[in-house]
């Protein structure tokens, strides 16, 4: 190889050190982003944060939190079309049902109560 051609391509060894960084670096920024979920949802004429955290099974919600008692996940919980969770605390009990694009729901008994749209 000439000086010129080694000056174009790198070595086997340096290509497989970048990838393996690459891949390193996109699965770790991916799986910490993977544990919180971000909303903002319309009650009345106020916007409320609403945020699921799935590592610590929680979902906070107009000054609640709410403990995860059930997802999509379990074989036994099918409510929402796409995926959700059903939630627990402060004496009562409800479903946030998630659907494309961003978009999601709170739902009590089959009812939607609640519009919410990702934080982007």
């Amino acid at each position: 190889m000439t000086f010129i051609e080694q000056a174009y391509y790198p070595r086997r060894s340096e290509v497989k050190v970048g990838v393996y960084f690459l891949v390193a670096y996109l699965g770790a920024s991916v799986a910490a982003k993977a544990d919180t979920f971000d909303y903002r949802c319309k009650f009345g004429v106020k916007t409320y944060s609403l945020k699921v955290n799935t590592e610590a099974n929680t979902l906070e919600w107009r000054g609640q939190t709410y403990r995860i008692v059930k997802s999509s996940s379990d074989s036994d919980y099918s409510v929402c079309a796409n995926y959700g969770w059903h939630v627990e605390g402060d004496g009562t009990s409800f479903d946030f049902c998630t659907a494309t694009q961003g978009y999601a729901d709170i739902q009590k008994d089959g009812e939607i109560q609640v519009q919410c749209d990702m934080k982007r």
